[in-house]
């Protein structure tokens, strides 16, 4: 449980690496690196838990939230499943990021938002009160609409966005 959660702290300090990186000639590398790098290390903690004898769900309380009341998180067989499918997209895209990123006409448009994304994907999947889904969820939704309109010249993608 804590190392999935670490992978999310990581990948939220890519983002905020994201910014600086943009600007360089290589920096989609360290970015789609990182995010391949996280991903990996979820999807290895997620399948260990999906693959484990049945126990007890490892959830944790984080100190944000409501007041009094903190974000609940906790991975039962169904959130470690879909923790691995996540994870499986992110590697994925990742690998494919190494490659096309360094076409991209505008990368400060794209890697801030992609380890964000990636963030918040696994933040829902572990979200277990009402308020951490529904945060997490809407910084997913932010996330998703920002690469979205990394191209929003391109036709359709403002409509889409």
């Amino acid at each position: 449980m804590l190392t999935v959660l670490w992978c999310v702290a990581a990948l939220l300090a890519t983002a905020v690496l994201g910014i600086p990186a943009s600007r360089g000639r290589n920096g989609h590398f360290a970015i789609y690196g990182l995010c391949l790098l996280a991903g990996g290390t979820a999807l290895a903690a997620s399948a260990a838990l999906l693959l484990a004898p049945p126990s007890p769900a490892p959830s944790v309380i984080l100190p944000l939230g409501l007041p009094w009341m903190g974000a609940h998180f906790r991975i039962d067989a169904l959130a470690a499943f879909f923790l691995v499918v996540v994870n499986l997209g992110g590697i994925a895209a990742s690998l494919y990021g190494l490659g096309y990123g360094r076409h991209e006409a505008l990368p400060g448009r794209v890697l801030p938002f992609y380890p964000a994304f990636l963030a918040s994907m696994n933040l829902v999947v572990m979200a277990d009160d009402a308020f951490s889904f529904l945060l997490c969820w809407e910084f997913m939704s932010l996330a998703s609409w920002a690469l979205v309109m990394a191209h929003h010249r391109a036709r359709g993608n403002a409509h889409a966005g």
